[in-house]
């Protein structure tokens, strides 16, 4: 597993090393054993410390071999932060191919970001070829889960019609959880349903209410014009 770790390390630290200079293989040996009976959850916290607050240069280097390591140590939060890292392709090398592979082993643990992030590659064929049917799969999981961004994104699949068939009364369920979950992007849809009269039953006041709400938290609505057509 360590070795496994060093490797990629390596290769972080060629990427950080541009603008924060990379550890030392004396300094990868003390963090080992630092560590080095540490579980995976141990060495994810650690990790999290250097990663969030960094305080000297090597910080973030640190993090992200601590983050390999407890990605491979079969810790789900690792893998799951380890193929955002891949996915985003700024602290480390951009590459859709690994970011699928820890993606895939955090969803196999039941991670909802992972699923739903996964399932975003999978849809649109990022480091692979397209498979709705996984990715649809695992929106439903992730979904199920509670994850407020699958619902959402499950919400506009049914709503759309063009992925899977027309369904409104799905497509209202999942953009109703998302909504009641605080997600601003669902409470404006909902509203919306609710004024369109498309699949779902005209309610001004639902409309006006789910918008309301999503305007009230988040500023960026506010200048929205979609309230002014309901209310008139």
């Amino acid at each position: 597993m360590i070795h496994c770790a060093q490797a990629e390390s390596t290769e972080v630290s060629q990427k950080i090393s541009i603008t924060q200079g990379a550890m030392t293989e004396r300094e990868k040996e003390e963090l080992e054993e630092m560590t080095l009976h540490s579980s995976p959850e141990e060495k994810f916290r650690i990790d999290a410390h250097y990663y969030r607050r960094p305080q000297r240069a090597h910080d973030l280097d640190r993090a992200i071999f601590l983050i390999t390591q407890s990605a491979d140590a079969g810790f789900v939060g690792g893998q799951a932060l380890l193929g955002a890292l891949y996915e985003a392709g700024e602290l480390l090398p951009k590459d859709e191919q690994k970011a699928r592979i820890w993606y895939q082993k955090a969803a196999d643990q039941g991670e909802e970001h992972a699923q739903y992030s996964l399932a975003q590659m999978d849809e649109k064929g990022e480091g692979g070829s397209q498979n709705i049917k996984k990715a649809l799969s695992l929106y439903e999981q992730a979904a199920q889960a509670g994850y407020a961004k699958a619902q959402h994104h499950l919400a506009e699949l049914y709503a759309a019609g063009e992925v899977v068939p027309k369904d409104m009364k799905r497509a209202l369920l999942w953009e109703q959880r998302a909504a009641e979950q605080g997600l601003a992007e669902a409470e404006v849809d909902l509203g919306t349903m609710y004024f369109m009269d498309d699949g779902v039953p005209l309610d001004y006041r639902e409309a006006v209410s789910w918008i309301e709400v999503a305007r009230f938290f988040n500023e960026r609505l506010r200048d929205s014009t979609l309230i002014g057509d309901v209310q008139r």
